[in-house]
């Protein structure tokens, strides 16, 4: 006790800027783990014979939009489309917002949901691709840096998402091709 008394001073200035910075982080990381959807999406992936983490050259969104498109709310497939290269796998993918997992779906099953392209959920959360905040590190607070990727948005809250090219990989390019909103 005589110890604290003696030394008040030196250990309010240790520990004032840890509590300040833990409190910061709070105020950060709280709100934006809260940002989730109800509404679930469809996305198309392409990927090819290369390695994803060398990316998919050649085979990009502008490959997913020559096979799927969604007309009058519902997902429609161009089949025959004769310059889609054949080792390409052009898929369908439903992002699950509670769980924020990808599952893949057959044309069959993504046929029978009706979508909404808006990239706005019917609840207010934004789809968004692009550079966002990276908050992916202990550090981010100190300058975590721009990433590359696909985000949850809402208001000045942004929360980046994984999503899955296939069973072995996530996405990390520009070979992923937001379709829409399940509204049913």
């Amino acid at each position: 006790m005589k110890f604290i008394k003696k030394n008040l001073i030196v250990i309010l200035a240790f520990t004032v800027p840890v509590l300040f910075v833990i409190g910061v982080g709070l105020m950060v990381y709280i709100p934006e783990s809260r940002l989730k959807t109800a509404y679930d999406f469809i996305y198309v992936s392409c990927m090819g014979n290369a390695q994803p983490y060398y990316g998919e050259y050649g085979c990009s969104r502008n490959t997913s939009k020559k096979g799927y498109s969604v007309i009058e709310n519902k997902l429609v497939e161009h089949s025959g489309v004769s310059d889609i290269n054949a080792e390409y796998k052009v898929s369908i993918f439903r992002f699950d917002g509670d769980k924020e997992d990808s599952e893949e779906l057959s044309y069959a099953e993504a046929q029978e949901l009706q979508l909404d392209t808006s990239l706005t959920s019917p609840d207010g959360i934004g789809f968004v691709e692009g550079y966002g905040n990276s908050r992916n590190n202990s550090f981010s607070l100190f300058g975590g840096g721009n990433s590359y990727g696909y985000y949850l948005t809402q208001g000045r809250l942004q929360k980046e998402i994984i999503l899955r090219q296939d069973d072995r990989w996530y996405s990390n390019g520009e070979n992923i091709l937001f379709m829409g909103w399940i509204i049913n």
